[in-house]
């Protein structure tokens, strides 16, 4: 997986990304799946809701291998 980039070299084409937010409090912060689409940052589970943009964004991580019923 890649390391944290900032989130002007995301892109820009409605891929899923991760997104992290820092904490305003200092106690926690956020991080769920985005993608810009219409001009904003958006979660695929609550399109209605605004979003202020992530502070940065790595791509999403390789799905796991497909395993057999012995390893399963």
């Amino acid at each position: 997986m890649s390391d944290w980039q900032p989130i002007r070299t995301a892109p820009k084409d409605g891929t899923l990304v991760i997104g992290y937010w820092p904490s305003v409090t200092g106690y926690e912060c956020d991080i769920t799946t985005v993608s810009f689409i219409d001009g904003e940052w958006r979660n695929p589970d609550d399109y209605e809701d605004e979003w202020q943009s992530p502070a940065h964004w790595m791509p999403l991580p390789d799905p796991p291998a497909p395993t057999t019923k012995e390893g399963a």
